[in-house]
This record gives structure tokens, C-alpha cells and sequence, in this order.
């Protein structure tokens, strides 16, 4: 097998296996949740960014207000009733001289790809879920037809014994040990056909499919190649979609930080006003009621009982926490490829063991079956030789588990073939 790529498990050619993957990442309600909070992030970012813009608003009013004749409006105007109007159009613009509006959107943006590739993990986490559980199934379906063949050589033994001892040649009690081992096979049996439904609900629970729709049948699974396929490099690690998050929320944390620095210098603010004011509604729409202005606003932060500066201190604090934790997931994530590789390396030098040793007992069943044959024994040495390939070829699955357990780790270990292909909305 060569190394996998983003959907990996497409290189199994298992067209079972890739619509329960499918399944489970188009239905599960952890992919739901993945994309509404991508949603979320990214409606957030529109919001920052549309906020860094130029606002203009339509506005309206009538105000019917009889003036004091004893204030600031003298007569003949005051001490009078009027309808004080306008009509018009009010603009803001924050300049952003200094890029902390700037910062706070990239801040937003690396949140969105943050959570983008957290969908992307939880996408490969589900995927090497089911193919866990999928292989589960199989190699049980596999001890299951092994319990199957013990099951027929204790019987075969049981009526070799049988006659046996008819004939006289042995002690008829002798004739209790295979129905002993015969119900052991049946109780293991009993066993599997439980995990079987087990791993089959957990399917079920993954992918959405109803257990009256979801028919596995016994598949062969591919065979491992250990240590790392030659294109592999640790850069592998820096495409892990978890890893990727946790950059990116570094980033967006060093943003947040320099807008916090930028909160310490004047706002620039430029708001215009354009339309018609008029003491009366008649006269409203009239060039003489026409009003049009510029105002530059400036807000220079002088006292805030250390409001500021705490809020600095608070993205500082965060930067570096947010620095902590990617250092940490890397060192786990290394942690991770070093301890699935030994496990896929140990797993494959046992398996060569075994696989000598078994064919060895065939060579052994072999010789046992022609000295049969040829009438020089019974059929006792065929069927313990038998007997002893079944017991083995149990081992072989349980490295063969082993091996596929540590492989799947690697795979995510090294980022599943993750890479960052989708671009986000900017």
C-alpha cells in the first residue's frame, strides 16, 4: 500500500468501506456541529470587516416644539410653536490611521481557520473511527470462521475417540475432553456474535445507517508495509489539521495582542452630514434649507483607571497560552508518530515470526496427512496438526489487529494526508 492521501481509505478498494466513511462524515452530528461553528467564525469575521468601513444612514424627523420665549431663542422666534424637520444623510468613517480594526479582522479570519480545520479533524477523526470499527469487524468475522474450523476437528477427534474406544484401543473417558473443548469453542463463538452486534450498532451510531439497511459482508483487508512510505517527512506533522488550528489561533492571538497595543493611540473619525433642515415643513425640500458639513473627530485615550492596559496584559497572557498549547500538541504529536511506528514495526517483525512458524506446522500437517494416507498412523497427527494451525493462525489475527490498530494512529499521527487545499471566504 502506498502512502494514503487525504481520503486514505479510499486506498483499501473497498467500496464497503468507503460508504460507511462517506456515511459517517456527511451524517454525524459532530460534523454538524464542526460546520456551524465554522459558520459562526466566519460570520463573525464579516462582521469585523464590514465594521472597518464607511457607514452612511438615512434619517428623518419633525419635531413640533413650541420655543421658550425666556431662552436661548429669543423672539420673535421664540415663545412660538414650530416643526422642526430635516431630511438627510449622516456618514462615519473610522480611518483606522493605526490598524487596529485591521488587526481584529485578521484576528477573526485565523478564528475561521482555525475552526475550519478543526472540521477537518473531526472529518479524519470520524474516518479512522469507522475504519477502527470496520476492521474490528472483520478480523472478529475472521475468528468467528476460525472458531467454526476448531469446532469441526474437536468433532472429527470426538468420533475418532469414539471408535476408538468401541474397538478398545482407548478408555472411553478419555472421550470427555473434546466435549469440553467443544463447548469452550461454543461459548467464544457466543462471545464473538456479541462483539459482532456490538461493532456492527457502532457502525450504525457513525454512519446513520439502520440496522435494516446495513449489510457488511467478509472482505479481505490490505496488508501493511512498516516504518514510513519514502515521500514522508516530519513536515507531515505541521499539515495535522489539529496542529494547523492551533497555529492559526496562535496567529490570530498575536492580531488580537497588536490591536490591544493599537487601543493606546488616537481614534480619527471623519463624519459628514448632508441634507435639509427648516423650521417649516414646507419649506423643507428648498436649496435655502440645504445644510452640508465635514466634522474630523479625534479620541485620545488620557485616563481609563488602567482599563487599557489591562486589556493588553489579557491578550499578552492569552498569546502565550496559545504559544503553550501548540508547543504541546507538537511534542504529544511526535510523541504520537514515535509510539504508532514502534507499534506498526513491532506488530510486523511478530507477524514474520508467526507466518515462519506457520509455515512450518503446514510443512509438519503435510508429512502428518501422507503418513496417513499411506496407513503408517491414524488421523490423530493430522488433526492435532491441524488443530495447532488454527491456535496459530488466532495469534496471527491478534498481531494482524495490532498492526492495523498502530497503522491507523500513524495515519493520523501524521496528519492523514491533511493538507490545506480549501480556502476560506475572505
Amino acid at each position: 500500500m502506498s502512502w494514503p492521501d487525504q481520503h486514505w481509505w479510499e486506498q483499501w478498494h473497498d467500496q464497503q468501506l468507503n460508504a460507511l466513511v462517506n456515511a459517517a462524515i456527511h451524517e454525524h452530528p459532530d460534523m454538524a456541529v464542526a460546520k456551524a461553528r465554522l459558520a459562526v467564525a466566519r460570520a463573525q469575521a464579516d462582521l469585523f470587516e464590514s465594521a472597518n468601513g464607511p457607514e452612511l444612514d438615512a434619517s428623518a424627523s419633525v419635531n413640533h416644539e413650541r420655543f421658550s420665549a425666556n431662552s436661548y431663542i429669543p423672539p420673535p422666534y421664540g415663545g412660538k410653536v414650530y416643526d422642526d424637520t430635516f431630511l438627510g444623510l449622516n456618514g462615519h468613517w473610522n480611518l483606522d490611521l493605526w490598524g487596529k480594526q485591521r488587526a481584529l479582522i485578521k484576528a477573526e479570519l485565523g478564528e475561521v481557520r482555525a475552526r475550519q480545520f478543526e472540521s477537518m479533524a473531526v472529518e479524519q477523526a470520524l474516518a479512522a473511527d469507522v475504519v477502527r470499527t470496520y476492521v474490528l469487524y472483520q478480523l472478529d468475522g475472521q475468528r468467528r470462521e476460525l472458531i467454526l474450523e476448531r469446532s469441526g476437528l474437536i468433532r472429527l477427534q470426538t468420533a475418532l475417540k469414539h471408535a476408538q474406544a468401541q474397538a478398545g484401543i482407548q478408555a472411553g473417558d478419555e472421550q470427555i475432553q473434546p466435549h469440553v473443548q467443544l463447548l469452550d469453542q461454543n461459548e467464544s463463538a457466543e462471545q464473538l456474535d456479541a462483539a459482532l452486534n456490538l461493532l456492527k450498532v457502532r457502525l450504525q451510531a457513525l454512519t446513520g445507517i439502520s440496522a435494516r439497511t446495513l449489510h457488511l459482508h467478509a472482505v479481505g483487508l490490505p496488508e501493511i508495509v512498516p516504518g514510513l512510505p519514502g515521500q514522508a517527512s516530519i513536515n507531515l506533522l505541521g499539515r495535522r489539521p489539529d496542529l494547523a488550528a492551533a497555529r492559526e489561533r496562535v496567529y490570530a492571538h498575536w492580531n488580537q495582542l497588536h490591536a490591544a497595543h493599537q487601543a493606546f493611540y488616537p481614534d480619527i473619525r471623519l463624519n459628514a452630514l448632508l441634507g435639509f433642515s427648516s423650521l417649516q415643513i414646507s419649506k423643507l425640500i428648498n436649496s435655502g434649507s440645504l445644510v452640508a458639513g465635514v466634522q474630523p473627530a479625534l479620541t485620545l485615550p488620557l485616563f481609563d483607571s488602567g482599563m487599557l492596559k489591562q486589556s493588553w496584559a489579557i491578550e499578552d497572557a492569552s498569546l502565550q497560552q496559545a504559544i503553550a498549547q501548540y508547543r504541546s500538541l507538537l511534542t504529544q504529536s511526535i510523541l504520537d508518530v514515535q509510539q504508532s511506528l514502534l507499534g506498526v514495526q513491532s506488530a510486523d517483525a511478530q507477524l514474520a515470526i508467526l507466518h515462519k512458524r506457520l509455515a512450518q506446522l503446514d510443512e509438519a500437517e503435510h508429512d502428518a496427512r501422507i503418513r496417513y494416507q499411506a496407513g503408517f498412523t491414524d488421523a490423530e497427527p493430522v488433526l492435532q496438526a491441524e488443530q495447532s494451525i488454527l491456535d496459530l493462525q488466532g495469534r496471527v489475527l491478534d498481531r494482524r489487529q495490532q498492526e492495523l490498530a498502530a497503522y491507523l494512529d500513524l495515519i493520523q499521527a501524521l496528519g492523514g494526508g491533511f493538507h490545506d487545499s480549501r480556502q476560506v471566504h475572505q
